[in-house]
């Protein structure tokens, strides 16, 4: 399109005036930076002005042919409340009341056609439970609410095949105080000798219950009493020759045994490239002579093994660039044989040689003598 052509389009396209807007406002393009030029210059009209707050923005933005948010800074501008559409108050009948706590709160919305949370928020401050599903009616018999606070909950939960909560519940709603545990002798001596749930099955306890009590009575703890004298120099000497699982399965214990008291004992985990490369006084000469990047290439190993070996042997690490002492002797050496031999008999690069011949005004013609 040309120059004249494009301009007559432009034109144009800035002669539309919007309905609702003063025959001012013009659009000034499509771009995103034209779009927001167009909107701070729109003047409202009255009319367009009295649809604020009627609707949402953006149904009023539909309206008027315009972005949500130039009618949502507008309306801010003026100072008027959104109008976002609000429920209606739910007015409970009895009957639907009756249906709180008979089904899910879910299932009780969906029927009744309303939302979720107004059923939980009515059924939570009329003080009804919330329903649980496949639990059969539970008839209290006089001989059950009297054993209610005469043994622990457990217990007579036990008694009467019910679940323990359901005692709890009964016996809080008459107000019976709970019954401590009476412990006796032959209680006290089983704590200990297995683990605290182990126990409290045995008793007809909680775990708690049992915990609680070997605190009291100062008992360690059967997992600590057992793995004290388990853990032998032979069975500690298995620990990183092979992996976690295999040393746990030989000694019978768990994977988290093994793995903690590795780690207690500083001890690194077993690789399988530990059985392929073992540290010889060859493998040992290396170190040092040479990068450790390039020592692990060469002994087909990982580079962290070949710098954990180095530091524990006390071998500093090997540098690329060792500056070069220069004697009378060593500049002597520069005029008299080439520079290759000079760089080998002095153990340094050939471009140390080049850079010494150019600071002393050395010819850099290597001498074939």
């Amino acid at each position: 399109m040309k120059d004249a052509d494009r301009g007559r389009h432009w034109e144009a396209t800035t002669s539309l005036v919007h309905p609702f807007a003063s025959p001012d406002s013009r659009s000034m393009g499509h771009s995103q930076k034209q779009r927001k030029k167009r909107v701070s210059t729109i003047a409202w009209t009255a009319s367009g002005i009295r649809l604020l707050g009627t609707a949402p923005d953006a149904e009023i933005a539909k309206r008027l042919d315009l972005e949500p948010w130039n009618v949502r800074r507008k309306r801010e501008e003026m100072g008027i409340t959104s109008a976002r559409p609000r429920a209606s108050p739910v007015r409970w009948t009895s009957a639907m009341r009756r249906l709180l706590g008979t089904a899910s709160d879910s299932v009780v919305a969906r029927r009744l056609a309303i939302g979720h949370d107004v059923v939980t928020r009515e059924r939570t401050r009329r003080g009804i439970p919330s329903f649980i599903p496949h639990r059969a009616p539970l008839r209290w018999t006089p001989a059950m609410v009297r054993s209610l606070g005469q043994d622990t909950d457990r217990a007579i939960a036990k008694r009467w095949g019910i679940a323990d909560i359901r005692v709890r519940w009964k016996r809080r709603q008459l107000g019976i105080p709970s019954t401590r545990v009476r412990w006796t002798t032959r209680m006290d001596r089983l704590v200990g000798t297995a683990p605290d749930a182990v126990v409290a099955a045995k008793l007809g306890l909680t775990h708690g219950c049992v915990k609680l009590r070997r605190y009291a009575l100062g008992v360690t703890s059967h997992r600590k009493r057992f793995f004290e004298g388990f853990w032998t120099t032979r069975r500690l000497s298995l620990l990183g020759t092979a992996t976690d699982e295999v040393v746990a399965q030989r000694l019978g214990v768990s994977v988290t045994t093994v793995r903690r008291t590795r780690v207690a004992k500083c001890l690194p985990p077993f690789r399988q490239q530990q059985l392929r490369s073992r540290w010889t006084a060859a493998m040992d000469a290396l170190l040092g002579t040479a990068s450790d990047q390039r020592i692990a290439k060469r002994l087909r190993m990982t580079i962290g093994r070949v710098i954990y070996r180095r530091k524990h042997l006390g071998i500093p690490p090997w540098q690329a660039y060792r500056r070069h002492v220069w004697t009378e002797h060593d500049d002597a050496l520069l005029e008299r044989y080439p520079d290759a031999e000079v760089a080998t008999r002095l153990d340094i690069s050939r471009t140390d040689v080049l850079r010494r011949k150019r600071r002393l005004g050395i010819s850099m013609i290597s001498s074939r003598k």
